[in-house]
């Protein structure tokens, strides 16, 4: 399953089913406050089925506004998890995490912090993208 977004300039980002909520929650952690919804509604509208046709074209938008303010709250990771980044790089007793993530140790919130920076590391390039497409204005769920 994948997350697909267009912004109001016609540009597409897509993020897998684990990448989506992950973003949410991360700009959550840095001081994003969803404008009138939830982690849990996002879940829920990506999961249900639509049973009438007309449904079909009636997706979530997420206003300029809100997706600015995220887009603010992702930079302020990216600063933290660039400055963990450099601090376990210096670190002479660290060792890359030596076994592929299982689902388990890519859980949204029973994860440790340096886990959960771990993870974006290795997708820091797709935050960078996804912050500039924010950044475009308003977007669309599909």
């Amino acid at each position: 399953m994948r997350y697909r977004l267009t912004n109001e300039k016609g540009e597409e980002f897509n993020w897998n089913n684990l990448g989506y909520p992950r973003v949410l929650e991360l700009a959550t952690r840095f001081g994003w406050k969803p404008r009138g919804t939830t982690l849990n509604w996002w879940l829920i509208e990506k999961t249900c089925r639509r049973h009438y046709r007309e449904e079909y074209y009636d997706r979530a938008v997420v206003s300029a506004d809100d997706a600015a303010e995220m887009a603010q709250a992702l930079d302020r990771a990216m600063a933290d998890i660039s400055e963990y980044k450099r601090t376990r790089n210096q670190d002479p007793s660290y060792s890359e995490p030596n076994k592929p993530a299982t689902l388990y140790d890519l859980g949204t919130y029973h994860e440790d912090e340096s886990a959960r920076y771990d993870y974006w590391i290795l997708f820091y390039d797709e935050l960078v993208r996804f912050t500039r497409f924010l950044q475009s204005g308003w977007y669309k769920l599909w």
